[in-house]
């Protein structure tokens, strides 16, 4: 999150905020408008991330969308982001990557091979 739109930079700081916890934060968005938010700092791919959950609101989402461009953040798919990166460190990915390696030695297996 960059730290352009926080009202207090430091709430976000490794001390202030530390992995797998979550409070909440008051935004603060071009054109003057605030929005507090339910940040949750956590990453499936190990890096510094967050999870932002704010009201069903278009027009804050879009507002808040909008502030982030501003300030440099570059919108990615979260399948292009996740896997990529997971990727990068070796994480495996229950579901897809850990099912299909037991599938596969299963039909080794079953074959004699």
């Amino acid at each position: 999150m960059p730290w352009a739109i926080l009202i207090d930079p430091s709430e976000i700081s490794i001390e202030n905020f530390p992995f797998a916890t979550a409070k909440y934060l008051t935004l603060n968005l071009s054109g003057g408008k605030t929005i507090d938010v339910w940040a949750a700092r956590i990453s499936y791919v190990g890096e510094s991330g967050w999870e932002i959950y704010l009201n069903n609101d278009s027009e804050e989402g879009l507002a808040l969308y909008d502030s982030l461009l501003e300030v440099g953040v570059i919108p990615v798919g979260i399948e292009t982001y996740a896997n990529s990166r997971r990727l990068e460190k070796s994480f495996r990915l229950q579901g897809a990557d850990l099912e299909r390696l037991n599938i596969m030695l299963l039909n080794l297996l079953s074959k004699g091979l």
